[in-house]
């Protein structure tokens, strides 16, 4: 999932020169004769609605409103808890799960939520033709990765099977311990068959969406709001006590904080680093240690970036402590490994880290000893000064310890995925946040064949390492392949990581239910308004 930025100090200080109510339009304020809402800065416009489709934090957060799982996340520590699964039974090999849906799930048309819905929207995401980019998320289950990656044809041969309209069974390609944190998770949803297949793409519209989650969606407005409000067909409606939300796509933390503090949003992240002196101390800003680590990506099909000595080379000319202090206040951690510290049982990989004199040596090694030579490159970042702020430090770091000129160009978040898609850049800003606590979450985005890999990058070894690391059923033995793999990873650099995280957030005292975690992830249904 993608991680959020910190931001522009200059365009802090302009804001803080200028009084409340002249800070862009009145997103969030509440009208007249409504329930009171969550009012939620969500940061961007999702990319999609389609839990299917997904692939981000802003989307997640929309998906823990709109969808339901078989299990759903505990709102203090994430462990997993029944959801449309009231219960489950697992075999003694762990390869086999049987989970038992309630009779009384549905979905806000009215149909009961079945077996069935789950493997029809399963088997949607392993379609090559559908073209998912998380359908990597699936590949646990038998015969997944097979059938996505067109191996297998039959759809008959996946590990999945609607026993009757309320028993699933799931048959695992290897023992995964953390399966059932999986299953709460978007790529994991059901889906409305007869939707998609009566409106195509258009299914997510406000007209025609079906969800079964405890929110349905009333409205959304592009770039002003997305309105979800309680959905009485939920099974546990009783337990809901939102109202409804409203998401607002605010991806300026200074505006977004002007607006915390004028009372037109209830929870935003991520304040400026250089508010954050002000603002500790205070009960409404909530720290909490974070399983993301912030990196560039590398167009690997590109010269000179297809040659790893370059890429290793721009890894070591990076002071990420000066960054992270200098400019971050310290808001974040300077990391040169892909996984971040924390995952019991793992010692991350060490990656190349500020060396220039390295540096140097190796540019030059790959032909670059005059740097006017090195070819013109570009940063991309999605709109957001935090990421401009980030980019133009490092700009500068090249420039000083590489003698390189480097561009930059920001887009908004729809155009920006489209172009890493689609491998139409050179450096990318992207940010990776654990969807559950294994190192592996961090490492099979690179993967060959992954959807969010997005480098151009593949290594038969890596590949090799993680699947060795599926099949080994000794906990200390996975970890040792695992870190073989990340070694792989961080000698080959197809990205860089620059920081991991500690999460700031701005939660207002008559918001009650929000619990600080490791993932992030607060589900809406524990959240209540004082």
């Amino acid at each position: 999932m993608s991680a959020r930025p910190v931001r522009y100090l200059c365009v802090l200080f302009l804001l803080a020169l200028m009084p409340v109510g002249t800070v862009g339009c009145r997103r969030g304020a509440q009208p007249s004769g409504e329930p009171r809402y969550l009012l939620y800065n969500n940061q961007a416009e999702p990319e999609y609605l389609d839990p299917g489709m997904m692939s981000g934090n802003v989307e997640l957060r929309l998906s823990l409103a709109l969808f339901e799982g078989l299990t759903l996340y505990d709102p203090k520590d994430l462990h997993p808890i029944p959801g449309t699964a009231e219960r489950w039974e697992v075999s003694r090999d762990g390869r086999v799960y049987t989970f038992f849906l309630r009779k009384d799930a549905k979905w806000s048309d009215g149909h009961s939520v079945t077996a069935h819905d789950f493997v029809y929207a399963w088997e949607r995401i392993l379609n090559p033709k559908t073209g998912a980019k998380y359908s990597f998320a699936l590949y646990y289950i038998k015969n997944a990765e097979a059938y996505n990656t067109g191996k297998l044809t039959d759809p008959a041969i996946l590990g999945m099977k609607a026993i009757n309209d309320h028993t699933l069974q799931v048959t695992l390609e290897n023992p995964t311990p953390y399966f059932l944190n999986l299953t709460s998770y978007y790529p994991y949803m059901p889906l409305p068959r007869w939707a998609i297949e009566r409106h195509g793409n258009n299914w997510t519209r406000p007209e025609n969406i079906v969800t079964n989650g405890p929110f349905r969606l009333t409205h959304w407005i592009p770039q002003k709001e997305i309105l979800v409000v309680k959905n009485p067909d939920y099974w546990d409606a009783a337990a809901v006590k939102l109202p409804g939300i409203r998401f607002l796509p605010v991806d300026d933390d200074a505006t977004a904080l002007k607006m915390y503090e004028g009372g037109q949003v209830d929870i935003t992240e991520e304040p400026p680093p250089a508010q954050l002196p002000a603002l500790m101390g205070r009960p409404d800003l909530v720290k909490s240690a974070f399983l993301a680590t912030y990196l560039y990506r590398l167009n690997t099909t590109r010269p000179p970036l297809n040659d790893a000595r370059v890429r290793r080379a721009l890894a070591m000319a990076i002071d990420r402590v000066t960054l992270c202090e200098s400019y971050l206040q310290r808001a974040k951690i300077p990391w040169a490994s892909m996984v971040p510290a924390g995952l019991s049982g793992y010692t991350p990989a060490t990656g190349p880290d500020f060396n220039p004199e390295e540096a140097r040596r190796l540019l030059s090694e790959a032909g670059f000893a005059d740097p006017s030579a090195f070819p013109p490159v570009t940063i991309l970042y999605n709109t957001d000064e935090g990421h401009r702020l980030i980019a133009q430090v490092i700009q500068q770091m090249w420039r000083q310890h590489l003698g390189i000129e480097v561009k930059l160009q920001n887009q908004e978040w729809k155009s920006y995925l489209k172009e890493m898609r689609q491998l139409n850049y050179d450096i990318a800003r992207y940010g990776w946040i654990a969807d559950y606590p294994d190192p592996t979450t961090f490492l099979e985005i690179f993967l060959s064949y992954a959807g969010e890999n997005m480098t151009g990058w593949a290594n038969q070894a890596f590949d090799r390492l993680l699947s060795a690391a599926k099949q080994e059923p000794n906990n200390v033995k996975r970890m040792a392949i695992l870190k073989q793999a990340e070694e792989v990873l961080l000698r080959e650099v197809p990205a860089i990581p620059i920081y991991t995280y500690v999460r700031w957030t701005l939660v207002k005292p008559h918001v009650k239910g929000y619990y600080p975690n490791l993932l992030d992830i607060h589900p809406f249904k524990a959240i209540s308004l004082e």
